[in-house]
């Protein structure tokens, strides 16, 4: 899911978006209402036990993204849940987590992979030969990609920037006009279910 299209009304696009539209600030409310009561009933002394759920979904999530090139460092700027605690909950030290925090983990996705992030370079590749073959020059292409002046085509064959494939993609989606734009909802589709099929064999 790509930032902005979260859904509104819940304390996940709240901490994740920094959405301060009235349902999303009610939903951060009742929440922090929920822990403060139960912060202060501790306070005075009652027994109160902390809603919990297994962390085992939460763990392995944590680690399916580090796999995937989502680190601690952006878990905890996406999320606001802290290096220590996720590793905390990585290590298995951490066995029951809020459902709070659960949400949060469990809504981060491989589009808020940080730009610098690697990945196999076939699929941008593909995207460029398309180009090529459909008329555009070396030179267009790396100059609308950069967005200036630019002679080569400087791209890895191996891996490339994740931002730099995203870069790609949108120009490709510009050149082809909707002939691109069907094209990449099929292919998004495909990719979809692929990816879908992996995570459930894991």
């Amino acid at each position: 899911m790509t930032a902005g299209k979260r859904e509104h009304g819940t304390r996940v696009k709240y901490v994740q978006e920094r959405c301060r539209c009235k349902p999303c600030t009610e939903a951060n409310t009742v929440y922090q209402r929920g822990l403060d009561r139960e912060n202060r009933a501790r306070a005075y002394g009652f027994d109160v036990e902390p809603r919990l759920i297994d962390a085992t979904p939460s763990r392995e999530r944590l680690l399916l993204l580090r796999r995937n090139g989502i680190g601690l460092r952006t878990v905890e700027k996406l999320t606001g849940i802290d290096r220590k605690t996720a590793l905390q909950i990585i290590s298995g030290e951490t066995k029951r987590v809020r459902p709070d925090t659960y949400d949060l983990i469990m809504s981060i996705t491989y589009d808020d992979r940080p730009g610098g992030t690697l990945i196999p370079a076939g699929p941008t590749w593909q995207l460029l030969n398309k180009l090529i073959k459909a008329g555009h020059t070396r030179t267009a292409i790396a100059t609308a990609i950069a967005g200036k002046p630019t002679r080569a085509l400087q791209i890895e064959r191996k891996q490339v920037r994740l931002d730099t494939a995203r870069k790609v993609e949108q120009v490709y989606l510009e050149l082809m006009g909707d002939r691109a734009q069907a094209m990449k909802t099929a292919a998004t589709k495909r990719a979809y279910y692929r990816a879908r099929a992996k995570e459930l064999q894991r």
